[in-house]
C-alpha cells in the first residue's frame, strides 16, 4: 500500500493527527480542560465569598453578644429611640443658629400683631 520509505512519515503524520484530535476533544468536550479551568475559577470565587460570609457571620455574632448586655440595650434605647428612665429629666440644647431663626420669626409675628392693633 505504501512504499517502504513513506511508512515512517505516514505513522508520524497519523500519530500527530491522532494526538491533535485527542487534544481538541479534551478541550471542547464536557468536563474538558476548558470546563476544568472555568470550574477552578469558580471554586476560587466561591471560597472568597465563603470567607467573606464567615467574617460577616462573626461580626453579627459579636453584635448579638453585645446586645445581650443590659447596658448596651439601654445605651441604644437612649441614643436612637430617645427613651429615658422614670424620674429622669431631659434637657435639650438647641443650636444657636436655630434660636436666631426662631427669634426672628417670633419678632416678625409680634410686629404683625402690633400693626393690627
Amino acid at each position: 500500500m505504501f512504499a517502504e520509505g513513506n511508512r515512517p512519515i505516514f505513522v508520524f503524520s497519523s500519530s500527530l493527527l491522532f494526538f491533535a484530535f485527542v487534544n481538541l476533544i479534551s478541550l471542547v468536550k464536557d468536563d474538558g480542560i476548558l470546563d476544568v479551568k472555568r470550574f477552578e475559577t469558580e471554586i476560587v470565587h466561591l471560597r472568597q465569598e465563603f470567607q467573606a460570609n464567615l467574617e460577616e457571620n462573626n461580626r453579627i455574632r459579636m453584635q448579638i453578644k453585645n446586645l445581650e448586655n443590659d447596658k448596651t440595650i439601654e445605651r441604644i434605647a437612649r441614643q436612637h429611640l430617645g427613651l429615658v428612665l422614670p424620674g429622669e429629666t431631659v434637657y435639650e440644647f438647641i443650636p444657636s443658629d436655630h434660636l436666631k431663626s426662631f427669634f426672628e420669626q417670633t419678632t416678625s409675628s409680634v410686629q404683625q400683631i402690633d400693626s393690627l392693633n
